[in-house]
């Protein structure tokens, strides 16, 4: 009777543990979802930018929305006395929509219907790694979207402080 007891009790323990661990496992299978961040360069220039992506799923199936923020300090020559005025820039593209298959997701960039981008999830470390242009990206899931911002700025602008400032060059930032 108490051997009886002890395996049901099991049974419904274990049945409990088995459910938690189905239901839990189902929530994370979208590996391409969140917010992701990174920094590289963009194109041919030579800045850096932090780049955001805001990954979604769109519906059923395979189908996602990616919408990029590009952040930067834009350089603005003034011609006449030779200084450089410092702006920061932050670049929001529309939602693009995207298809994946297996772990890459391929979107088109606003304006630029011959190219495509492509993001793909490396299973090795949890990173994505943002193809666009000739550049290739490593983005990792981001909860602190604002502080990491703020770090690469305050970065940003110290490197081109120094850069600046070796080679003797009159400048300003404006936030």
């Amino acid at each position: 009777m108490i051997l009886r007891k002890f395996f049901k009790s099991f049974a419904v323990i274990l049945a409990g543990v088995l459910m938690m661990a189905f239901l839990g496992g189902c929530g994370n299978s979208d590996k391409l979802s969140g917010e992701w961040v990174g920094s590289g360069r963009y194109n041919q220039t030579d800045f850096d930018c932090l780049y955001t992506l805001k990954v979604e799923k769109n519906g059923s199936g395979n189908g996602y929305t990616v919408t990029q923020t590009r952040s930067y300090w834009k350089a603005k020559e003034n011609i006449s006395d030779g200084s450089v005025s410092y702006n920061w820039n932050e670049e929001k593209t529309q939602p693009m929509a995207g298809s994946a298959k297996d772990n890459s997701l391929r979107f088109t960039l606003p304006g630029n219907t011959q190219n495509s981008s492509m993001i793909t999830f490396m299973e090795k470390d949890g990173t994505l790694q943002y193809t666009t242009g000739s550049n290739t990206v490593t983005l990792h899931k981001e909860k602190d979207i604002k502080g990491e911002l703020e770090k690469f700025k305050n970065s940003q602008k110290e490197k081109l402080t120094n850069d600046l400032t070796k080679i003797g060059r009159r400048f300003t930032f404006n936030e």
